[in-house]
């Protein structure tokens, strides 16, 4: 009972002392913390029950069925309210934060980038230092680049650039990045230092964050502390597991409302919050040694035979800090705020790059109109309309394929050289899908041009979920396709569903929830995609969910893209 009275009152939380102060909680609670006392003692539990409600039968009926209505709230709240309302995407809970969890994992099992070689390969998107077109665009960047949160590598912005190109007639040339999750700007000069002379590039771009000032002393150690909290003692982590257990969503939910309280009154001790450093590192000592880093990105592009220009990546959301302890991600003036949270932060930089002899691409403005147009209905404020997952603030699909449009706009209009020729046929459609991308990627997939295999896991806990709420494998074609049918056929498939990833053939990125097929049962199983279905869109990504009979988990997809040529 301890545990739950330090939860529902953190310490100065103005929430939690609100539902602590309940009556009705304070009852309870306060019966409860008896009967916790008493089962600790000497005495049997049943027996001190009984004298302390010795002649008073009617206080134990009632203190029982508070305890039971308490009960079953807790449980409908944490296994029905929570879920519902992460599903309608107006909260963050357990489902999506584990999902973040395996997002990562699974990027990192399949982006072979390291710090040697920062470039993303993997192996259904192998990348050489041999060009296999006659251009090539290296992307320079961070998590942006490297995919921190994607489940389809191809909506990571520098895939989208790629995408954007080849619409645009631009089929000579590939596009190829390198980053790693953090990474500032002097880490991507020294990978630049050793990429640029090997895989030859016809032109670099390096992608801007406000991260991206970071800088350290000798010893690696940054000169300004972003925020990181010491370990939360007020509860055992014996407690919290055992709590978690009962209650996951419920605990989530309080431990986030008293995280968040922890850090609004840590007063900089444990470093700043990231409102205020991405702020910080534009001042003093370490803004004067970015401006240095700055002169030798400068320096070395000037000594490149290509050209190189930086280009701004704002997105749809903004941290808290102590000047402004509540994201503004709702309400009239949402993309004045994210406008103004950007333009502080862009203007003292874009002041260095452009002294430096860089080319300052800025597309803030560009970003605002476009977002605050093209959002989905009813949630055009809401910060999920623009990040990967509710859990994970990189840019989504909107954000994403703006960049790609933007980048490709630009290059267009200053660099078309390094674009290659540009040729226009009349679009057929392709005789075959190719994946590049599956999660997991130890599926052991193989590929002709008739059909794939794969072996779909064993282990239903390490699959993905959400937002299906269901394990299931993603498969990612390189590029989007119209589909006729999708048909699959294992020796010991008992059943399975199918999802589709859809995208607007007029807007080029997914913008809902994943079209579902239905569930069919056989060990040979084909589904018919309805012509109108695919009238005005294309396929991106497969969600399968499938059940076996036995250990044979083997499974040959045939997937057969649409006759029509209208897309």
């Amino acid at each position: 009972m301890a545990l739950v009275m330090s939860i529902l009152r953190p310490p100065h939380n103005p929430s939690g002392e609100l539902l602590y102060n309940s009556g009705a909680v304070q009852s309870v609670l306060r019966v409860a913390d008896e009967s916790w006392q008493i089962s600790h003692s000497g005495e049997g539990m049943l027996n001190r029950v009984r004298k302390m409600f010795k002649g008073n039968a009617l206080a134990l009926r009632y203190m029982l069925i508070s305890l039971a209505i308490l009960a079953v709230a807790l449980v409908c709240l944490d296994a029905v309210i929570i879920p519902s309302l992460e599903d309608q995407g107006k909260i963050v809970s357990v489902g999506w934060k584990a999902e973040n969890e395996k997002l990562l994992h699974y990027m990192s099992m399949r982006n072979r980038a390291d710090n040697n070689c920062p470039v993303w390969r993997s192996d259904l998107f192998p990348v050489t230092p041999k060009k296999p077109k006659s251009k090539r665009i290296l992307v320079m960047g961070d998590s942006y680049v490297w995919g921190d949160g994607y489940g389809n590598m191809n909506t990571i912005w520098w895939r989208q650039l790629q995408l954007e190109l080849e619409r645009r007639g631009y089929h000579d040339v590939e596009v190829i990045a390198a980053g790693l999750c953090g990474a500032p700007t002097a880490w991507e000069l020294g990978w630049a230092k050793k990429i640029v002379p090997e895989y030859q590039p016809d032109l670099v771009i390096w992608g801007y964050l406000t991260n991206d000032p970071k800088e350290s002393d000798d010893n690696k150690v940054p000169l300004v502390q972003s925020l990181r909290l010491p370990k939360d003692t007020a509860f055992s982590d014996r407690t919290s597991k055992v709590m978690e257990g009962l209650f996951p969503n419920l605990t989530d939910q309080l431990i986030s409302v008293r995280n968040k309280h922890r850090e609004e009154k840590s007063g900089g001790q444990y470093g700043y919050q990231y409102g205020d450093w991405d702020k910080k590192i534009l001042e003093g000592k370490n803004f004067e040694q970015y401006k240095k880093t700055v002169q030798q990105v400068a320096d070395f592009s000037h000594s490149l035979s290509v050209p190189s220009f930086v280009m701004t990546l704002p997105n749809a959301i903004t941290y808290a800090s102590s000047t402004d302890s509540k994201e503004p991600s709702t309400g009239a003036n949402f993309f004045e705020n994210v406008r103004h949270y950007y333009d502080v932060r862009y203007a003292p930089v874009r002041d260095v790059f452009v002294a430096s002899g860089m080319t300052f691409y800025d597309i803030l403005d560009d970003f605002i109109s476009f977002a605050s147009a093209h959002a989905p209905i009813g949630i055009e404020s809401s910060k999920f309309a623009y990040i990967i997952t509710p859990s994970n603030s990189h840019p989504g699909p909107l954000a994403a394929h703006f960049y790609g449009v933007k980048a490709a706009d630009f290059l267009e209009a200053h660099y078309k050289d390094a674009l290659g020729p540009r040729t226009f046929t009349a679009k057929k459609s392709p005789s075959s899908v190719v994946i590049n991308d599956v999660v997991p990627p130890n599926m052991n997939v193989r590929q002709n041009t008739e059909h794939a295999f794969f072996e779909y896991p064993s282990n239903d806990e390490e699959l993905l979920s959400m937002p299906i709420r269901k394990p299931y494998i993603l498969i990612n074609f390189e590029k989007p396709t119209a589909l006729k049918t999708i048909t699959l056929n294992g020796d010991q498939l008992k059943e399975a569903d199918v999802y589709l990833t859809l995208q607007s053939t007029d807007k080029h990125y997914d913008e809902g929830p994943p079209l579902e097929l239905g569930n069919k049962r056989g060990k040979s199983l084909c589904w018919n995609i309805p012509p109108s279905t695919m009238n005005q869109a294309e396929v991106s990504s497969i969600r399968i969910s499938a059940k076996f009979k036995g250990p044979q988990h083997g499974v040959l997809m045939d997937i057969t893209p649409s006759d029509s040529t209208n897309h």
